[in-house]
């Protein structure tokens, strides 16, 4: 996608610069052709800055994409999207995500269960239990990590 970007943003400078050239060298500027050559290099002019402007969303996109690990999440970690699957999450189930995906962006991704346990107010409980009623999300989003008792994301 990002060469085929390329090649149609130096078509459209190619044609900017052959109308440029044309536009200096008429002699009579009031002609309504000469308007007319104007207005269609503005529209290429317009159309490569929204080309330029995709292509730099796109690879801001797929930046933040890699810095997260593909995981993608609404602002309240209810919806949240790994490996193209979305899961729609309760208040809690999303705490734990949102508890595991700030300790990796930290460094530190496992977490143990028994301070998400205590995060969510809930001590005394099993962790996979808040996960009871969405085990499709659990099973992809969560693994265990490499000390017994911890968890980490699945990224």
């Amino acid at each position: 996608m990002s060469q085929d970007e390329d090649r149609f943003q130096a078509q459209l400078e190619a044609q900017i610069e052959v109308l440029e050239r044309q536009l200096n060298s008429w002699l009579d500027k009031s002609r309504p052709e000469f308007r007319s050559k104007i207005e269609h290099k503005q529209l290429l002019q317009k159309e490569l800055e929204l080309s330029k402007l995709r292509q730099t969303l796109k690879r801001s996109a797929e930046t933040q994409l890699m810095q997260h690990g593909g995981l993608v999440h609404s602002q309240d970690y209810r919806s949240v999207t790994l490996g193209g699957h979305t899961h729609s999450l309760t208040g809690q189930q999303a705490q734990v995500i949102q508890i595991l995906h700030e300790a990796c962006k930290n460094g530190t991704p496992e977490v143990g269960s028994a301070l998400i346990l205590e995060q969510l107010g809930t001590p005394n409980s099993r962790l996979r239990d808040t996960f009871k009623t969405n085990q499709s999300a659990w099973r992809a989003l969560i693994v265990s990590g490499r000390r017994k008792g911890t968890l980490r994301l699945n990224l």
